[in-house]
């Protein structure tokens, strides 16, 4: 089924926004030494719908602080890695997440921000300026 020129031309206008968005994170956060996922490369491009940032050497504890603390300022963040073996089904199954430390260690410095196509250049630099901040004070 072929799309049409509208809806392609929407899809269009929303990774360009994402894109946008992406930059605009990229831009401010690789410097201070959070880690991202990246969305652009030679080899890739990924749709960008989620911004994921790793925060090196924070505990899950930690993490949940800045979520805490985003929050207090308005913005949504969440953690959107749960390893598999902390899953109930699979504790059930016998796995045990002591057994994917690196699986582990990914899920416990995780937090992904907002990204989506209706925020505003100055929703993103909100998001920048308060994740800044808070961050700073772990790192």
């Amino acid at each position: 089924m072929k799309m049409s020129r509208e809806l392609e031309l929407k899809f269009k206008i929303d990774d360009n926004e994402r894109r946008r968005t992406n930059d605009m994170y990229d831009a401010a956060f690789k410097p201070l030494g959070i880690e991202v996922v990246p969305h652009y490369t030679d080899t890739y491009t990924s749709t960008g719908h989620l911004y994921l940032t790793r925060i090196p050497g924070i505990s899950a504890e930690q993490r949940n602080e800045i979520i805490v603390k985003m929050a207090e300022e308005g913005v949504a963040t969440n953690v959107h890695y749960k390893p598999l073996p902390m899953h109930t089904a699979y504790k059930n199954m016998g796995f045990d997440i002591k057994d994917y430390p690196n699986a582990h260690q990914r899920y416990t410095n995780l937090i992904t921000l907002p990204n989506h196509t209706l925020m505003e250049k100055e929703d993103i630099e909100y998001v920048i300026e308060k994740f800044t901040e808070i961050v700073k004070e772990y790192m």
